[in-house]
């Protein structure tokens, strides 16, 4: 139980520490557990676990979606949503249809999507680090 409790601790320092973008990151790295979940559930006939992974994946991708940035930019946030309502729409193929193949795409947008912010973050600590380096 005390092994629990100081990994909960443990994550919960993770997300109070970290820079917005190591919460996106987070945040898709997330979505895409959850959506290993369903696929390896939907392969063992677990419709419920399917369900409630698809449902988990579904309520991070709202999290995004409220997370754009409209002011910052209103082209990559208009791009963004339409990615994420198109996935939203996938996912709801799977639980309507049992288009379990359409959580493989989403898969691939979110890893892609992922990916892309992971080395940004990157990019930006590794210029914010110089800079405080020389002392700007």
């Amino acid at each position: 139980m005390a092994a629990v409790n100081a990994y909960a601790k443990y994550q919960e320092n993770q997300v109070i520490t970290a820079s917005p973008g190591q919460l996106l990151v987070m945040t898709y790295d997330g979505a895409l557990r959850f959506l290993r979940q369903a696929r390896e559930a939907a392969k063992e006939g677990r419709e419920t676990d399917r369900t409630y992974n698809v449902l988990k994946t579904t309520n991070l991708l709202l999290d995004l979606c409220g997370s754009l940035n409209h002011e910052a930019s209103q082209e990559l946030a208009a791009s963004l949503m339409g990615l994420y309502r198109y996935m939203l729409d996938r996912l709801v193929d799977v639980e309507q249809n049992g288009n379990v193949g359409a959580i493989d795409e989403v898969e691939r947008l979110l890893m892609s999507l992922r990916d892309a912010w992971a080395e940004a973050d990157r990019s930006l600590r590794c210029a914010d680090a110089e800079a405080v380096a020389v002392g700007v």
